[in-house]
């Protein structure tokens, strides 16, 4: 509902900048990639109601503790401070709050491996709690500063929340952290989405993006597609009065794929099960299929119309793209033709290469 605002927390917390706005559309990015967020204002003033389905959090990993502790120190700095702190037992978690209400999760993994973090989701352990247990984000900072062992540091229950710890070993060497240093997160870890249907939402996800569940108990279940220990987690709500339309949230989740051939096997596969997408655009950078979720959440699968990341900012840049930032619709079932017929993947991947669907489905 704010756009200025909302741009200077993803600057602030991810270390994000804009790539690319307009009045009512910013794409920002915190690495390589063309863009990670994008922003769209929305002039709806009514909230989701709480519990809502949809989006529950977006969660991004840091390198290690260090770099966690940086940016804490620095946001602390800049009066930015976390709403929850808790270990999850996989990951020690920050979460905060954009102007719209958005939890952002900044996260280290707790194990050196993704094979010892996807044994600790399926242990008795994980199950009993997979919630996790709270700590003193002050008292982490203190002891890792005073040079406490990180995988110490990185147990549940490294510190109480709000409670005392023990005093420090003897011969530790001190840390400096410095908190005006900006680190971006460096990778994207997960999204937390709330639905109303926990078993329609998996099926949903396995067929869409391939994930499969890691760990599920009654309200709660974890998916990955991937080596992360999961890329999804979906968490049941009693819920049922649904987001107004527009509300400020999530609009979609975006996932590329390798390249054109498999974009059109996924359509293809997904055509045969009796799911289509409810929009094919060609957003410039990206060739796109829109999925629906059962909850109405939207999924983006997408390939990159260009080589390299230099050629896709570039495009983002161009003044074409400023008066079009949203793109020119297309047919997936003629674009699938014309791949079968052996038309060239660089004329298919232009703007246009097929006329509009009959019907916008969106």
């Amino acid at each position: 509902r704010n756009m200025e605002e909302s741009i200077r927390f993803y600057e602030r917390v991810l270390g994000a900048h804009v790539v690319q706005r307009s009045e009512h559309l910013a794409f920002l990015t915190y690495d390589e990639e063309h863009h990670r967020i994008a922003l769209v204002a929305t002039a709806q003033p009514e909230p989701a109601p709480p519990g809502a389905a949809g989006l529950d959090h977006l969660a991004y990993t840091f390198k290690d503790l260090h770099e966690l502790l940086q940016a804490y120190a620095r946001l602390r700095r800049e009066g930015i401070l976390p709403v929850w702190t808790i270990n999850h037992g996989p990951t020690t978690s920050l979460y905060y709050q954009d102007p719209d209400g958005n939890r952002v999760e900044l996260q280290v993994d707790n194990f050196a491996t993704e094979e010892e973090g996807k044994a600790w989701m399926a242990s008795e352990a994980f199950e009993q709690n997979p919630i996790g247990v709270e700590f003193d984000s002050e008292r982490l900072l203190e002891r890792y500063v005073r040079g406490e062992p990180v995988e110490l540091l990185l147990r549940q229950g490294a510190t109480e929340a709000g409670g005392a710890d023990s005093g420090p070993p003897p011969a530790l060497q001190n840390r400096s952290i410095d908190a005006t240093r900006m680190i971006a997160p460096s990778h994207f870890a997960h999204a937390v989405l709330r639905t109303r249907n926990l078993a329609g939402a998996i099926r949903f996800y396995e067929r869409v993006l391939g994930a499969h569940v890691v760990q599920q108990s009654k309200y709660l279940a974890f998916l990955t597609y991937d080596e992360e220990h999961h890329r999804i987690a979906l968490a049941y709500t009693p819920q049922k009065a649904p987001a107004p339309p527009n509300a400020a949230g999530l609009d979609h989740l975006a996932y590329t794929v390798l390249d054109l051939p498999a974009l059109l096997q996924t359509y293809a596969r997904l055509r045969q099960e009796g799911i289509l997408p409810v929009w094919t655009i060609n957003h410039g950078p990206t060739t796109s299929l829109y999925y629906q979720d059962p909850d109405g959440n939207k999924v983006e699968l997408q390939v990159d119309n260009f080589a390299t990341e230099a050629e896709l900012k570039a495009c983002m840049q161009s003044e074409s793209f400023a008066r079009n930032p949203i793109g020119i619709e297309f047919d997936a079932d003629k674009l699938l033709e014309r791949y079968l017929r052996g038309d060239t993947i660089e004329l298919l991947l232009q703007q246009g290469a097929t006329e509009a669907p009959p019907r916008s489905k969106l």
